[in-house]
């Protein structure tokens, strides 16, 4: 659950994981979205990437659930400005139990959002 991206590199990351068989599921904000990260969000559902929008409540949160037992939280959005120009901070927890409440949150912002 993201509220920008448009980092190519990630883009393409996110890719090279859906060809490698990952589930990719991605959840954007459903107004107010950039035109770049409306650009990945085609691109990642045109690689069989699944991506929503969920309309309310906004999506601000940057937030990655893998393999429901590695969690990343924080302030960096997947853009370039913000990997690579501005002072962000994330944490990255390998905590089971709190990588399923965050995925918990996301499944029910899933389930109430559209599709891209």
């Amino acid at each position: 659950e993201i509220e920008e991206l448009s980092d190519g590199a990630m883009v393409d990351a996110l890719l090279a994981a859906v060809a490698r068989g990952v589930a990719v599921s991605v959840v954007l904000p459903g107004a107010s979205r950039s035109a770049s990260t409306d650009a990945a969000g085609a691109a990642l559902s045109t690689g069989g990437a699944s991506v929503r929008a969920l309309a309310t409540p906004t999506v601000h949160g940057k937030a990655i659930v893998a393999d429901g037992a590695r969690l990343y939280v924080g302030s960096v959005n997947l853009t370039a400005a913000s990997l690579d120009q501005n002072r962000e901070f994330g944490l990255r927890l390998d905590d089971a139990a709190m990588a399923g409440r965050v995925a918990a949150t996301i499944a029910g912002d899933w389930a109430r959002a559209t599709e891209l």
